[in-house]
């Protein structure tokens, strides 16, 4: 086993907030993995409306769905963990038709290893 850690990712301060239209990506750059370990992410955030939520990992080609195509509530705090490895690339955005508002948005690596399984 190797030494876990725990960090904050660097966001923006005006992107842990506010509005985002519809299909577009929510950070300007994406959540990386730090060096070349397997990290996990932790995510803290909120919508002010019904939306389903899409996430990537290889810088937008690729887009999958949170809790299984259902619309995350209005207003309620989400936890997410994300398991990342090297060269993931992690962003978010909404499909929603108008897009939603991100009430807050905090992300923090919570675990990282270097030489663990899948690397």
């Amino acid at each position: 086993m190797g030494t876990f850690t725990q960090n904050p990712v660097q966001v923006p301060a005006a992107e842990t907030s506010g509005s985002k239209a519809a299909n577009a990506e929510w950070l300007s750059s994406d959540i990386t993995p730090l060096s070349d370990s397997v990290n996990v992410v932790r995510l803290f955030l909120s919508l002010d409306k019904s939306a389903i939520i899409e996430f990537t990992l290889d810088s937008g080609s690729n887009w999958f769905t949170l809790k299984d195509k259902a619309s995350v509530t209005a207003n309620e705090a989400l936890i997410l963990y994300v398991p990342m490895k090297p060269g993931d690339n992690l962003n978010f955005r909404t499909t929603e038709t108008g897009g939603a508002t991100l009430n807050f948005f905090r992300a923090d690596y919570v675990g990282s290893e270097t030489g663990a399984l899948g690397t």
